[in-house]
């Protein structure tokens, strides 16, 4: 055996094998933070679709009044809404959003029964 090498290769492929390590974690830290965001992404458009239908229904409902208060299930979860009298034209509607990954969104609307138009929003 050579006595000039004294072991530089094995240093070497430490600083390499570490330096991969590095990247590798940095990467997957990467990845698992995107998988997050569009989790999120998703329950948030879940939301938005409910809120869609919901609103949708709400005007039927607010001109029948034959409940007060209900729960309405949609594929993406459901809906729950109460309604109280706020004055001769307008109604006070709150609305809860619940997904099926327990993701919860609460919404007040005014509702103008002469207009048919949603007066005011407010997000909880």
């Amino acid at each position: 055996m050579n006595d000039k090498e004294r072991g530089y290769i094995l240093p070497f492929v430490l600083m390499i094998c570490t330096l991969l390590f590095l990247l590798l974690s940095n990467q997957l830290t990467l990845y698992v933070t995107g998988l997050k965001f569009y989790k999120e992404k998703e329950e948030i458009m879940k939301i938005e679709r409910m809120l869609q239908k919901s609103l949708v229904e709400m005007k039927t409902i607010v001109n029948d009044t034959l409940s007060m208060s209900a729960v309405l299930f949609y594929e993406e979860g459901t809906v729950q809404y109460e309604m109280s009298e706020a004055g001769e034209n307008f109604v006070t509607i709150d609305l809860t959003y619940t997904t099926t990954e327990n993701r919860k969104r609460k919404v007040e609307l005014i509702f103008d029964r002469h207009k048919m138009i949603f007066v005011s929003w407010i997000e909880r």
